[in-house]
């Protein structure tokens, strides 16, 4: 049983340490809010070199039923609309290591409330397709 629980383990253990290391947290700015949404900016500084394409999760704290990024595209969210995943657009494709790099936004809000922004994280597009799965089942 030991044996099992190593062996487990150790398969897992690069899985954990990819998901550490391939995505970087973000900050964002709520700037202005009306009855039916909201405008801000998202900000992100990778902490790796992402040449070959980017994808972003963002998840708010509340359900949004229009999410517009002028600088990505949106690639899918889940079906509670509280997570999207944009993905970069083709004149935007490298992120460098270490630029701080922002992306203007713009909410269309579902119902009432002031939705807050509880997450932006940013990765390899290649790294990104199990997590965005597993983050936009819920």
């Amino acid at each position: 049983m030991k044996a099992m629980r190593i062996s487990i383990t150790l398969i897992l253990l690069p899985l954990l340490v990819n998901y550490i290391v391939c995505f970087d947290e973000g900050g964002a700015n709520i700037e202005h809010q009306w009855s039916s949404g909201f405008i801000g900016k998202f900000s992100i500084t990778p902490g790796a070199d992402l040449s070959k394409g980017w994808n972003m999760i963002v998840t708010f704290s509340q359900p949004i039923q229009k999410l517009e990024v002028w600088q990505a595209n949106l690639q899918t969210k889940n079906k509670e609309n509280t997570v999207f995943v944009l993905k970069n657009g083709r004149w935007n494709k490298q992120l460098d290591q270490g630029q701080k790099c922002e992306f203007n936004f713009k909410a269309t809000k579902i119902g009432r409330g002031n939705p807050q922004i509880v997450e932006v994280a940013v990765g390899r597009t290649e790294d990104m397709e199990g997590l965005s799965c597993r983050r936009c089942r819920s």
